[in-house]
C-alpha cells in the first residue's frame, strides 16, 4: 500500500510530507485549494507526461515521491527483482522535472525510463477519474478483469504457450516456402559438392605423400647424377677416393699398434669409420636403384595434385582441409533433409497447434461470455444505485478472425455504457464526465468481487453530480473496497467523508497560495464536515449534524 508522499515544488506545492494509512482515507477542501493538483502530481510518478509549467514559479524543479509497502505483494517484488531494483519490501518511485522541461524517474533511487515506472505503477495503483490514466480505458486492462473474475488463468497460460510456439512455427514454415526453390538447389549444389569430393577420395596422409613422390621424380637425374659423385668420392675412385685413403691411415694406426698399444683406441675407431663408411657406399648403392625416369607416372602425379588444389581453391581452403570441408557438407545435407526442413511436416504440426489453440480459445471464450453476462447485470443494477439512472453496462465480445490470433484468445472485450435509455451504447473511453466515469469504475470494481491485485485505489471526482442517498452509496461502496485495498477519495461530500478511515484537509494559505494538507483529529473532523454540509458559516445544528454522521459512519466501518 501506499505509506507515503513526498511532493516538493510542484504547482502551488511548496512542500508536502504525508504519511497514510490503511483503509478508507478521504481528501476534502476548498474549491481551488489544490485536491487535483495532489492526484496531477500522483500521476506524473506513475508516468503521465509532464513539462516544466508544473514547476512552483521561482523553483529550478519539481520532485515528487510515493513510498509503498510491498510486503505482500508477489507481483510487485517479482517485477522489481526482474529489474534487479528489489530493495527489501518497500518501493519508492519518484519523478523529478526540471526548469529545462527534462525529467527523471527512478525507482528505489536507480535512474530508468519512465515505461517501467510505469509498468511497476499499474501494479501499485489504480487511478480513477483522468481520462488518460485509468487502467480501466485500456481494453487490455478491460480483458484481463474479465478473465481475472473467470479465473482464466490457467487456460490462458496454455493459450499463450501454445499461440508462442505456433508463431515460433509458422514463422519457420512461412520461411521454409518462399525459401523452397532456394533451398532446393542449395540439395543438388551440395550433392554435386559431396560427389566431386567423394570422387576425388583424397587420405588425410595422401597429399604429403604424393609431393614427395613427385619432388623425387622429377629431380630423378639430378638426384642420380648426384649420387654417383658421391660414390665415385666415396669408393669407387681407385686413386683418390676416401675409402681408399681411410684404409691407408687405418693401415699405418695398425703398423703403429704393433708397436705402441697404447694407440689401440683410436685404431678402434678408424677401423668403426672404416664399417660406417661402407655402410653409407652400400645405403647410397641401394638409393641410386630408387631413382626412376618415368614421364607418365610423372604426368600422373602432376594431374592428380592439380586436381586436389584446384578443388581446394574452389572451397577456399588448403587441401589438407578438404575432408573436413566434406564432412560439414554431409551434415548440412542431413539438416535440410531432416524433418526440420520439410515444409510439409512443417505445416503439419503447425497446424494441429493452431486446432489445439481454437479448441482452448473457445473454451476461453464461453466462460467470459459467461462472466459478460453476470457483470452486465449486476454493474447495470449498481450505476442504477450510484445515480446514473437509466444507464446500463455491457461487455462486448467479439471473436477475432481466426487468422490473427493473439496470446491471449479470440475474443476483442469491450466495455459499453449507455448513460440514458435512448442513447446507443459507446466505449467507457467516450464517457466525457470524470464523474461518471469514475462511478462506473466503481460499480465494476465493487461488483468484481476481486481479491485486489493493485493494492492502492485512488478516486478523483467519484461523486461529481450527485448527493443525498446516491451519495452515503458511494461512501459505503468506496468502504467496501476499502476492506480488500487501500482507498484514496478526494470528494466535497459529507456523506462520503463521514464513512472514511481517516480525513485529510486540503487548504490554500499565505501570499503565495500554498497547499498544504494535513490529517485531521475528531474534533477538526466534526468542524471540516460541518463546513461541507453547510458552507463557512458553521452552527451548532450543523456540528451536531456532521457528528452524527460521523457516529453513524463509525457504526457501519464497525459492522
Amino acid at each position: 500500500m501506499l505509506r507515503h508522499i513526498y511532493i516538493q515544488d510542484f504547482a502551488i506545492i511548496d512542500k508536502l510530507d504525508l504519511e497514510l494509512d490503511s483503509g478508507m482515507c478521504v481528501l476534502s477542501g476548498e474549491t481551488g485549494a489544490g485536491k487535483s493538483i495532489l492526484i496531477d502530481a500522483l500521476s506524473m510518478v506513475l508516468g503521465s507526461r509532464a513539462n516544466q509549467e508544473v514547476i512552483r514559479h521561482g523553483a529550478k524543479k519539481a520532485d515528487i515521491s510515493l513510498e509503498f509497502n510491498i510486503e505482500n505483494n508477489q507481483k510487485a517484488l517479482e517485477c522489481l527483482e526482474n529489474h534487479d531494483m528489489r530493495e527489501d519490501n518497500q518501493c519508492i518511485l519518484r519523478r523529478v522535472i526540471r526548469s529545462d522541461g527534462r525529467s527523471k524517474s527512478y525507482v528505489n533511487n536507480i535512474p530508468t525510463s519512465l515505461k517501467i515506472v510505469a509498468s511497476i505503477g499499474e501494479i501499485l495503483v489504480d487511478l480513477h477519474g483522468q481520462h488518460e490514466h485509468q487502467l480501466l480505458l485500456k481494453s487490455g486492462q478491460q480483458r484481463l478483469l474479465v478473465d481475472t473474475i473467470a479465473d482464466n488463468q490457467k487456460i490462458l497460460k496454455k493459450i499463450e504457450n501454445i499461440y508462442h510456439e505456433w508463431v515460433e512455427l509458422k514463422t519457420r514454415v512461412d520461411e521454409l516456402l518462399i525459401k523452397k526453390d532456394e533451398y532446393s538447389k542449395r540439395v543438388d549444389w551440395l550433392k554435386f559438392q559431396v560427389n566431386e569430393l567423394s570422387e576425388l577420395d583424397i587420405s588425410d596422409a595422401e597429399l604429403s605423400d604424393l609431393e614427395i613422390q613427385h619432388k623425387k621424380l622429377s629431380n630423378s637425374q639430378e638426384l642420380k647424377e648426384n649420387a654417383h659423385v658421391l660414390l665415385h668420392s666415396l669408393y669407387d675412385d681407385e686413386e683418390r677416393s676416401i675409402y681408399k685413403q681411410l684404409s691407408e691411415a687405418i693401415a699405418r694406426l695398425q703398423h703403429i699398434n704393433n708397436i705402441d698399444k697404447t694407440i689401440s683406441t683410436n685404431l678402434d675407431i678408424g677401423q668403426s669409420i672404416e664399417n660406417s663408411l661402407h655402410e653409407l657406399v652400400q645405403g647410397i648403392r641401394k638409393y641410386t636403384e630408387t631413382l626412376e625416369t618415368d614421364p607418365k607416372k610423372l604426368e600422373l602425379l602432376n594431374d592428380r595434385i592439380t586436381s586436389i588444389h584446384d578443388i581446394a581453391r574452389k572451397h577456399n581452403v588448403k587441401p589438407e582441409e578438404l575432408n573436413n570441408v566434406l564432412k560439414k557438407i554431409v551434415k548440412e545435407l542431413k539438416q535440410i533433409d531432416s524433418p526440420e526442413f520439410n515444409a510439409d511436416l512443417m505445416q503439419k504440426k503447425c497446424d494441429d497447434l493452431k486446432n489445439e489453440y481454437l479448441k482452448l480459445a473457445h473454451k476461453l471464450s464461453k466462460k467470459r461470455h459467461t462472466t459478460a453476462q453476470y457483470l452486465n447485470k449486476n454493474v447495470s443494477n449498481a450505476l442504477q444505485d450510484l445515480g446514473m439512472e437509466g444507464s446500463e453496462f455491457q461487455v462486448a465480445i467479439e471473436e477475432i478472425n481466426d487468422q490473427k490470433l493473439t496470446s491471449f484468445g479470440v475474443d476483442h472485450i469491450k466495455f459499453l455504457v449507455k448513460t440514458n435509455q435512448g442513447s446507443p451504447y459507446r466505449p467507457l473511453s467516450s464517457i466525457v464526465s470524470g464523474g461518471e466515469l469514475s462511478r462506473v469504475s466503481l460499480a465494476i470494481q465493487v461488483i468484481s468481487k476481486l481479491d485486489r491485485t493493485t493494492p492502492t485505489m485512488i478516486f478523483d471526482e467519484v461523486d461529481a453530480g450527485i448527493g443525498g442517498a446516491t451519495a452515503e452509496i458511494v461512501g459505503r461502496n468506496l468502504r467496501e473496497l476499502a476492506a480488500k485495498a487501500q482507498v484514496l477519495c478526494v470528494t466535497h461530500l459529507p456523506q462520503v467523508a463521514s464513512l472514511a478511515h481517516h480525513h485529510m484537509q486540503v487548504s490554500k494559505s499565505g501570499s503565495n497560495a500554498k497547499t498544504s494538507i494535513k490529517k485531521l483529529s475528531e474534533k477538526e473532523r466534526v468542524e471540516e464536515i460541518s463546513r461541507m454540509l453547510g458552507g463557512m458559516k458553521l452552527t451548532e445544528k450543523t456540528r451536531s449534524h456532521a457528528e452524527e454522521m460521523i457516529k453513524q459512519g463509525q457504526t457501519l466501518q464497525e459492522i
